[in-house]
């Protein structure tokens, strides 16, 4: 995969992620809507999402780091700024 990446490719990336994992509706999801809050993600669903989150943009994201992916938002971020660091 190319290294530099822009935000958008990510976002679109973890949403169809999301949606395939979490089985809602797209029209229901907003990048700011909380995988568990909203959209009722349980561990396992963060678990296995964190996995394919990692298999695609081939990274290490640690079982401390679970609590910053609460939102398709907030995964971009996180991803984006991991991405750049290994620049």
């Amino acid at each position: 995969m190319r290294e530099s990446i822009s935000k958008e490719n990510i976002r679109e990336r973890v949403r169809d992620i999301v949606l395939n994992d979490l089985d809602e509706d797209p029209s229901q999801i907003r990048d700011d809507s909380l995988f568990v809050d909203d959209l009722g993600a349980d561990w396992i669903d963060l678990t296995e999402m964190a996995v394919e989150f990692s298999d695609e943009f081939d990274l290490d994201i640690q079982e401390e780091d679970l609590n910053k992916l609460v939102s398709i938002e907030k995964t971009v971020d996180y991803i984006y700024e991991k991405m750049q660091k290994r620049r």
